[in-house]
C-alpha cells in the first residue's frame, strides 16, 4: 500500500505548464511567419520568373522549333543568366522573331549591361528594319563597350553616320581605327568616301588605292574610282575600272565576329543550305559536302536539298552522282525548271547534247523566260546542226538577257552564216560593246563591215 504523504489522488492534481510552442499566442505567430515567407517566395518566384515571348511555331522547320526549345529551357533553368536569355534571343531574331528577340536581348543586357553583343545584335535588328533611332544609341554603347576589338561595330557605326551625311562623325570612326590599323581597307574606302562626297576628288586616290590593294574591298574601291576619275575628266580610264571592276565578285562580307555568331545559330534546311554555298565560296569544299549530304538525309523529300548536292558533284565532275541527285529532285519537284536545266546541264558536260535538248526543253517549257535554258539549247541545236533552231533559241536568250554576251556573239555568227549581215551586224556589235576587248566580238564586226563594203 502506498504511503499516505505521496499518494495524489485526480481530484487534488494540478494540470502540468504546456510547452512555450503549444501555446495560443506561439502558434498564431509561427502562422504569420509562414505565410509571410510563402508570400516572399512566391514574390520573388514571381518577380524572378523567365518572362520568355510567346512563339508561334506552326509550321516552322521541326530543326528550329527543337533549337528554340532548348533555348527556353535553359532560360527557365538559370532565369537570371544573361547568356541563356542572350542565346535565346540571336536563335529568335536569326529566324526573324526580332519583336520576341529584342525582348530577349534587352532582358541580357540589364542582367549584364557590360557584354557588348546584346546591345550590338539589338543595333544590328534595328538596322535590318531601318529603324536608325534605335539602331544608333545600340552602335555607340556597342563601341563604347569594346573599341576596336573586335572592329566591326566601330565599322558599321562609322557607315551609318555616312549613310547619313554626318560626315565629320563619320570620319572621326574611321579614324579610330586607322590608329590601330593604319592600312584598314574598310576605313580608307570609307575616307575616299566622304571625300568624294565633299567634292575633294583628289583627296580620294590614295585611301582608294589602299582599299583596292585588299581583296575585301576590291570591288567597291574600283567602283568609286571610276567615279573619281569620270570627274576628272578621265573618260577612258574610267571606262577601263567600271570594267574591271564588272568582272570581279561582289566584296565578301567584313570579318564580324558577334554576327557570325548568331548567323551560326541557324538552322534547318535552308538555313544549312544558305551556309553550305557559303562555305563554298570560301573554298571549303569538305564543309560544304558534309552540309549538303547531312541536309538530303534529314530532309529527304526536299527538292532543293537534292538539286544543292546535285549542283555540288556536277562542279566537281561527279557526273553519276550529280545526275541521280538532279533526277531525284525532278521526281520530288516536277515543276521546277532549275530541276530540269541542271539535269541538261549534266549531258552537256557527258557531251550527249541529243539528250541535253529534251531536258532543256522541258526547263524552258516549265519557266519560258529563263534565259540560262534558251542559251544552253541554242549551243545544243547548233551541235546536232538545228541551225535555225539554235538561232531561235539564241533570240529568245538576248532577249531575256541583254548582257549575254555570248548570246549575243554566237547569234551574230550564225546570222552571218546565213547571209543575214545586217541583223548580224547588229548582234555583233552588241557583243562588242559589252567585251570591247573580246577578240572575236571585234573580229565578227570587223568581217560584216568588210563585206558591206564588197
Amino acid at each position: 500500500m502506498s504511503s499516505p504523504d505521496t499518494q495524489v489522488t485526480a481530484a487534488t492534481a494540478r494540470p502540468s505548464a504546456r510547452p512555450w510552442y503549444r501555446r495560443p499566442w506561439a502558434i498564431a505567430l509561427a502562422s504569420a511567419v509562414g505565410l509571410l515567407l510563402l508570400g516572399v517566395g512566391c514574390g520573388y518566384w514571381y518577380l524572378s520568373r523567365p518572362d520568355l515571348p510567346e512563339v508561334d511555331t506552326t509550321g516552322l522547320d521541326p530543326a528550329i522549333v527543337e533549337a528554340l526549345d532548348k533555348a527556353s529551357a535553359e532560360v527557365r533553368r538559370s532565369p537570371q543568366s544573361a547568356k541563356a536569355w542572350g542565346q535565346l534571343g540571336m536563335i529568335l531574331v536569326v529566324h526573324d522573331f526580332r519583336t520576341q528577340g529584342e525582348h530577349c536581348l534587352a532582358r541580357a543586357e540589364s542582367l549584364d549591361p557590360r557584354e557588348p553583343r546584346w546591345p550590338y545584335m539589338q543595333a544590328l535588328t534595328a538596322l535590318v528594319v531601318a529603324d536608325a533611332d534605335a539602331a544608333l544609341p545600340k552602335l555607340k554603347q556597342t563601341v563604347a563597350l569594346c573599341g576596336n576589338e573586335p572592329d566591326a561595330p566601330r565599322v558599321r557605326l562609322a557607315e551609318f553616320y555616312l549613310t547619313q551625311s554626318r560626315f565629320d562623325e563619320a570620319e572621326l570612326q574611321f579614324r579610330h581605327l586607322l590608329q590601330v590599323n593604319p592600312r584598314h581597307a574598310r576605313a580608307h574606302l570609307g575616307l575616299a568616301r566622304i571625300a568624294a562626297q565633299r567634292g575633294e576628288t583628289r583627296t580620294c586616290l590614295e585611301p582608294l588605292a589602299i582599299a583596292q590593294a585588299d581583296k575585301r574591298t576590291r570591288k567597291q574601291a574600283l567602283e568609286l574610282m571610276a567615279q573619281v576619275q569620270l570627274r576628272m575628266g578621265e573618260e577612258a580610264k574610267a571606262e577601263q575600272t567600271r570594267k574591271a571592276a564588272a568582272t570581279l565578285p561582289d566584296d565578301p562580307h567584313w570579318p564580324d565576329p558577334f554576327n557570325d555568331e548568331a548567323i551560326d545559330l541557324q538552322t534547318g534546311k535552308a538555313a544549312w543550305l544558305k551556309r553550305a554555298r557559303r562555305f563554298q565560296e570560301l573554298g571549303q569544299e569538305a564543309e560544304a559536302f558534309a552540309l549538303l549530304r547531312k541536309t538530303v538525309d534529314d530532309y529527304p523529300d526536299a527538292d532543293d536539298a537534292w538539286r544543292s548536292l546535285g549542283q555540288f558533284y556536277l562542279k566537281h565532275k561527279n557526273l553519276s552522282a550529280a545526275d541521280n541527285a538532279l533526277r531525284r529532285a525532278c521526281e520530288l519537284a516536277p515543276t521546277n525548271h532549275e530541276n530540269f536545266y541542271y539535269v541538261g546541264s549534266v549531258r552537256i558536260v557527258q557531251n550527249n547534247t541529243a539528250g541535253a535538248i529534251e531536258w532543256l526543253r522541258q526547263a524552258t517549257a516549265l519557266k519560258s523566260d529563263f534565259a540560262p535554258a534558251w542559251y544552253n539549247l541554242g549551243n545544243c541545236l547548233y551541235h546536232e546542226k538545228d541551225k535555225t533552231g539554235a538561232i531561235d533559241a539564241y533570240r529568245k536568250a538576248v532577249r531575256l538577257d541583254p548582257n549575254l554576251f555570248l548570246g549575243h556573239l554566237n547569234l551574230g555568227t550564225l546570222l552571218m552564216q546565213d547571209g543575214e549581215d545586217t541583223e548580224a551586224l547588229v548582234f555583233a556589235r552588241n557583243a562588242l560593246a559589252l567585251e570591247p576587248a573580246d577578240p572575236r566580238a571585234k573580229k565578227l564586226v570587223d568581217s560584216l563591215l568588210a563585206r558591206q563594203k564588197r
